[in-house]
């Protein structure tokens, strides 16, 4: 028996998408250049900068591929990879809008209600608005089902975070909004 190795060859981009390509890798440099961030490789995660996420949204670089109507930019799912490419290569401070972007948005433009989307989608793509997603299984330490509601827009929970506890908290203060996914869909905005 034989092995083959499958080859695989980039896809050729069209000249527009090169040159967005280019403007990318223009703007980051002078980010880095100026010290508006420092490359990180997990900048996904930990890379939080509501200032830089800003600065993406202003060019058009976050929401990307939603519909121009509910603010995004109508642009082709090969631009917005090229753009995310570039960012996560650069090591670029993401992790702000990251959730936000990535799965509320396109949650939203698919399971949206109209109110949601009008509220919503507009400030995640200007990078204004920020969610992070708790995920939980019952008896593992964080327990995010045992969330119950303490008064206006307060949620106690009394799971145990144990060695996470720090980075959740600040999580927590880096994020002005959360989406908390629990039994019961127990959602969370607080802008």
């Amino acid at each position: 028996m034989t092995a083959s190795a499958l080859r695989l060859s980039a896809a050729p981009l069209d000249p527009s998408t090169e040159a967005l390509r280019e403007e990318v890798r223009r703007f980051l440099r002078q980010e880095i250049d100026t010290g508006g961030f420092v490359p990180m490789v997990d900048c996904w995660v930990r890379g939080s900068s509501p200032a830089f996420s800003r600065k993406l949204g202003a060019r058009g670089w976050l929401g990307m591929t939603w519909p121009r109507e509910y603010g995004g930019g109508g642009r082709s799912q090969q631009e917005r990879f090229v753009v995310v490419e570039e960012l996560l290569a650069a090591g670029a401070p993401v992790a702000a809008h990251w959730v936000a972007e990535r799965q509320i948005g396109l949650s939203l433009v698919r399971f949206g209600t109209p109110e949601q989307r009008d509220r919503l989608m507009p400030a995640i793509a200007r990078g204004d608005s920020y969610f992070g997603a708790g995920y939980s299984e019952p008896d593992v330490g964080s327990d995010l089902a045992s969330v119950r509601k303490v008064g206006p827009a307060r949620y106690a929970c009394s799971a145990r975070i144990s060695e996470h506890e720090s980075s959740l908290a600040s999580l927590l203060r880096t994020l002005n909004a959360a989406l908390i996914t629990a039994e019961g869909g127990v959602v969370v905005h607080a802008a």
